[in-house]
């Protein structure tokens, strides 16, 4: 997996530029422009859940690969949708074991000398749709405010438990003892289904940052099946 963002990383940055550029005429005379590029964001989210939840996380990972279409129909207007496959890792509370039901995780029923720290891993592919607003006509690379829909679907998704402790030489080891993952049922608490609403605050006029996307999960992210608590995810992105 993690060779497989390196490579994908690689080409975001190497083909992050409009592939296909095309001027087209609107009913009122302005030149509309279609564009299709490839993008690439990274940030950090956090979840809705307390300190007592096995699901407590503090923050976690996002990385976003957008393939989009762009149309210019307006000097003041933009209209974008594509293609999104998307990245999460959440670290979980430490001392979490999978449940004796593989229903999820919880907290030790025995104790231990290791410690032991949960991992959670979701990959989701899906369609972005987003709205963008240039406050200067024809001035994109300015400034630029957007809204947008992400609907997406899981097609990977996993927990694996991962024991630290000091071996008899005083080095520090870490182990994965346990993973749960779709063939577990895993989707009754990773949530397959995601619909992400977003705030982008544009600009090129900072280099490789592009932007900044403040954005929440509509639907619970996880379902704590021991409490039936949903668990709801928010952060923030920056576009390269």
């Amino acid at each position: 997996m993690k060779r497989i963002i390196i490579i994908l990383t690689a080409l975001c940055i190497a083909f992050g530029s409009h592939a296909q550029t095309d001027t087209l005429a609107t009913p009122n005379g302005y030149p509309a422009e279609f564009n299709i590029d490839l993008g690439l964001s990274a940030g950090i989210s956090t979840l809705s859940n307390n300190i007592g939840s096995p699901y407590c996380s503090k923050y976690g990972f996002t990385l976003q690969i957008p393939l989009m279409a762009h149309w210019q129909f307006a000097p003041h207007w933009k209209l974008s949708a594509g293609l999104r496959y998307d990245f999460n890792w959440y670290p979980l509370y430490y001392d979490v074991e999978i449940n004796a039901d593989r229903s999820g995780v919880c907290f030790p029923t025995e104790p231990t000398t290791a410690t032991r720290r949960g991992y959670a891993y979701g990959s989701y592919v899906g369609v972005p749709v987003e709205l963008k607003w240039y406050p200067r006509a024809n001035s994109r690379g300015s400034f630029g405010i957007a809204l947008d829909v992400f609907t997406g679907y899981s097609v990977s998704s996993n927990i694996t438990i991962t024991e630290h402790y000091i071996s008899s030489f005083d080095n520090a080891v870490s182990r994965v003892i346990s993973i749960l993952t779709n063939s577990d049922n895993i989707m009754s608490v990773m949530q397959p289904w995601k619909v992400e609403i977003g705030l982008t605050l544009t600009t090129d006029k900072l280099g490789l940052l592009h932007g900044l996307r403040f954005f929440a999960n509509c639907l619970p992210t996880f379902i704590d099946p021991a409490t039936d608590t949903p668990i709801y995810t928010s952060g923030i992105t920056m576009f390269l």
